[in-house]
C-alpha cells in the first residue's frame, strides 16, 4: 500500500462525464477523501481517444469543449484542475520506432497477447483496443491497424508514465481497467506503488482495489468455493433458499440488478419459443454455442483458451464438423453494432450449423432436450443452463471456475475431449446446490466494501440520465453526510 502523505493528491477518471450517476459517485469519492488528508483532486479523461474512436464522438467532444462542460462538472465535483494527456511533444518519434520494431517481432496472436513494455503487461489491452477501434472480430497481424494501435499505446504509456512517476498522486480512481485507455494508467499506477481503485461495474462493492497479482476489475472467482465450503450448514441452507428464489426469478424473464446491462431478458415470455433446426448429421448429437460480442473487451478475465471469440468459434465449428456433431449457434442478444456482419460471415463458411436469432427463448432451448451440452467462453449461461439441466463447457476463466457444475478445461485438447465425452453420453452430475451457492456469492453476498446507503439512495433510485445536481438537491443533508462517511470506509477497507 502506498504511504499516505499529508499533502496527497488523487487522480479521478471523468471520461464518462455523460453518465450523470457516475459523476455523483466521483463527487462522493472526492469529498470523502478530503476527510483523509487529501489536499487536491485532479480529473483526467483516459478514454477520450481509446474507447469511442469515431467521428461522431469527436464532434461531441469538440462541442462539449466549446461549452467547457467537462471542466465545470469536474470543478463542481471538487477537482482543482483537469490534467491533460497530450499526444504532442517528446516521444512521438520514439513511439513510432518502437511500434514498428515490436510489430516485426509479433509472429502470432499469442505473441501479441504476451506483450510487455515499459515494465507492465499490455498485450491484452492492445488486443482488445484493436478489436474495439476497428470493429474486427480478430487481429490482422500484417495490417497497418496493429502498428497504429501499438504506436498510440506506446505514446500513451510515455505520457501516463511521466504523469505518475513523479509521486504526486497517492490514489488513482478509474471507471474501468480494460483497454489501453484505462488499463495503462491502472498498471503504471501499480508499478509505482499507487493505490488503484475501479469505481464502476464492481459487483456489490463501492470500489474494487487492484493489485499486481490481479489486474482485472472482475473478482478473483477462484476463492468462491472456499467461502461456500466453509459456511455453517444452517447459514448455508438459508443462503441457498434466497439464491434459489433469485435464480428462478431470472429464469422467468426478469432483469435483476446483476444483469442490468441487458436490454431484455433472454428468458422472457416475449422471446420466440419456436425452434426450427436441420440435421446436418442425422442421428448424431447436438451442441449449442452461445455467442459473445466479438469486440467488447474479450480479455476482461484472466485467461482464455483461444486468442479471441472469433478464434474460439472458428475452431469449435471446425471440430464439430470433423466429428459430425450437429450445431446450433445463438446470436448474442446485446452485441455491439457490427456483430451481425461477423455472424453472417460464419453462417456462409459453415452451412452445416444452424444460426439462431438472438430473440429465441433460452429456456425453450434448454428444455428442448435436444442439446448434449452448451459451449461458452465465460457467459452467465453457464449457471443458468446448468440449473436447467444442460451441461456447460467454458473455454476460459469465468465466474463459475471454482465449481464443478460446469466444466472449465485448461487446455484446448481438454476442451475438445470434454465435448467428445459429453456428446457420447458421458455427462457429469450437476449439483444444483453448488449453482445456488455460486449465485449467492457472486450476486447477493455483501462484499467488504458494499455501500448500503449509496445503493439504497442512489443506485436503486436513479438512472444515468438524471442530472447529478438533481440527485444532490434531493438528498437530506444527514443522508449525504452518512454517504460520505460510508464511501470513505468502503475505500479504506477495499
Amino acid at each position: 500500500m502506498a504511504e499516505e502523505k499529508s499533502d496527497s493528491k488523487i487522480l479521478v477518471d471523468f471520461s464518462h462525464a455523460l453518465y450523470k450517476k457516475w459523476n455523483f459517485k466521483n463527487l462522493l469519492i472526492i469529498k470523502s477523501r478530503k476527510h483523509r488528508k487529501v489536499t487536491e483532486a485532479h480529473a483526467f479523461y483516459p478514454s477520450k481517444l481509446f474507447i469511442w474512436f469515431s467521428f461522431k464522438m469527436w464532434v461531441l467532444h469538440i462541442i462539449k469543449k466549446g461549452y467547457n462542460k467537462d471542466k465545470k462538472i469536474c470543478k463542481d465535483s471538487g477537482c482543482s484542475k483537469v490534467v491533460s494527456v497530450s499526444f504532442c511533444g517528446a516521444g512521438f518519434k520514439d513511439s513510432l520506432i518502437e511500434a514498428a520494431r515490436v510489430k516485426r517481432n509479433i509472429k502470432s496472436k499469442e505473441d501479441l497477447l504476451a506483450l510487455h513494455a515499459h515494465g507492465i503487461y499490455i498485450g491484452d489491452l492492445v488486443y482488445d483496443t484493436y478489436l474495439k477501434w476497428f470493429k474486427k472480430e480478430t487481429v490482422n497481424l500484417n495490417g497497418y491497424g496493429l502498428t497504429y494501435v501499438l504506436f498510440f499505446c506506446f505514446l500513451y504509456v510515455r505520457r501516463i508514465d511521466a504523469l505518475l512517476k513523479t509521486g504526486e498522486y497517492n490514489e488513482v480512481y478509474l471507471t474501468h481497467s480494460v483497454y489501453v485507455g484505462f488499463g495503462v494508467p491502472a498498471r503504471l499506477s501499480l508499478k509505482y506503488g499507487i493505490n488503484v481503485y475501479i469505481t464502476q461495474n464492481t459487483r456489490n462493492s463501492f470500489v474494487r482495489k487492484l493489485n499486481k497479482e490481479h489486474l482485472h476489475q472482475t473478482p478473483n472467482f477462484e476463492c468462491y468455493a472456499n467461502f461456500y465450503n466453509s459456511m455453517e450448514e444452517d447459514k448455508k441452507k438459508d443462503m441457498l433458499l434466497v439464491a434459489d428464489q433469485k435464480i428462478k426469478s431470472r429464469l422467468s424473464g426478469k432483469i435483476d440488478s446483476s444483469i442490468y446491462y441487458m436490454k431484455s431478458s433472454s428468458y422472457s415470455e416475449d422471446k420466440s419459443t419456436h425452434i426450427e433446426l436441420f440435421d446436418a448429421f442425422p442421428g448424431r448429437p447436438w451442441v449449442l454455442i452461445m455467442l459473445h460480442c466479438f469486440f467488447d473487451s474479450p480479455h476482461i478475465y484472466k485467461w482464455m483458451l483461444f486468442p479471441d471469440f472469433s478464434e474460439w468459434l472458428d475452431s469449435t465449428l471446425k471440430f464439430c464438423h470433423e466429428n459430425k456433431i450437429n450445431v446450433a449457434v445463438k446470436r448474442h442478444p446485446n452485441g455491439l453494432a457490427g456483430n451481425e456482419r461477423v455472424v453472417q460471415k460464419y453462417e456462409k463458411r459453415f452451412p452445416f450449423a444452424n444460426f439462431l436469432s438472438s430473440k429465441v427463448n433460452n429456456k425453450a432451448l434448454a428444455e428442448s432436450g435436444l442439446f448434449s451440452c452448451l459451449l461458452t467462453v465465460y457467459g452467465t449461461v453457464a449457471h443458468e443452463f446448468s440449473y436447467l439441466g444442460v451441461p456447460v463447457i467454458n473455454a476460459g476463466d469465468n465466474p463459475h471456475v471454482a465449481f464443478a457444475f460446469s466444466k472449465t478445461p485448461r487446455t484446448i485438447e481438454e476442451y475438445r475431449n470434454a465435448i467428445l465425452d459429453v456428446t457420447s453420453g458421458k455427462a457429469w452430475k450437476i449439483d444444483k446446490d453448488e449453482i445456488r451457492g455460486f449465485y449467492y456469492i457472486n450476486y447477493i453476498k455483501e462484499g467488504v466494501g458494499k455501500a448500503k446507503i449509496f445503493e439504497g439512495q442512489i443506485e436503486s433510485k436513479y438512472n444515468n440520465t438524471e442530472p447529478y445536481k438533481n440527485i444532490i438537491s434531493s438528498l437530506d443533508e444527514k443522508i449525504y453526510e452518512e454517504m460520505l462517511v460510508e464511501a470513505s470506509s468502503c475505500i479504506d477497507g477495499a
